[in-house]
């Protein structure tokens, strides 16, 4: 009997420490991370290059060419997805060396005739890496 109660005390012991996890904690610098996100999503949203450029992180080397080549893909966004009303952040992904940003962006597709508007939204990654002491745009992309 006694036996049988010392495996189950271990056995208790083994899986309560077993299911015990590391919660997250965030560095300090994680809010100005989400904030400079945040601004990219948004000027992406409105289509405004300049808001852009400045979240980014960086400085175009042909000003002109970027900002028509900004203002097609925003039209082509608009074109596929309908007009982008709001995003949300939804989380960050683990991942080394890089933060990998997750939004939700909510579209509002007019629809002609009388089937109304279609609602919806996109997952949008932000990835972001550090240079120079700052953060700067590396890549994004609707999943």
């Amino acid at each position: 009997m006694k036996k049988y109660l010392f495996l189950l005390t271990l056995f208790t012991i083994v899986f309560i420490s077993g299911c015990a996890s590391k919660s997250f904690q965030p560095s300090p610098g994680d809010d100005q991370v989400r904030q400079q996100g945040e601004e990219i999503v948004s000027a992406v949203i409105a289509a405004d290059y300049e808001r852009f450029v400045a979240g980014s992180g960086d400085k175009s080397d042909n000003p002109e060419q970027d900002t028509a080549d900004f203002k097609r893909s925003c039209r082509q966004l608009t074109e596929q997805f309908g007009t982008a009303e709001s995003f949300r952040f939804l989380g960050e992904l683990q991942t080394p060396l890089l933060i990998n940003q997750i939004y939700a962006v909510r579209f509002i597709k007019t629809k002609n005739g009388n089937s109304g508007n279609i609602e919806h939204e996109q997952m949008f990654q932000l990835i972001l890496g550090k240079q120079d002491g700052k953060y700067k745009l590396l890549g994004m992309r609707f999943i």
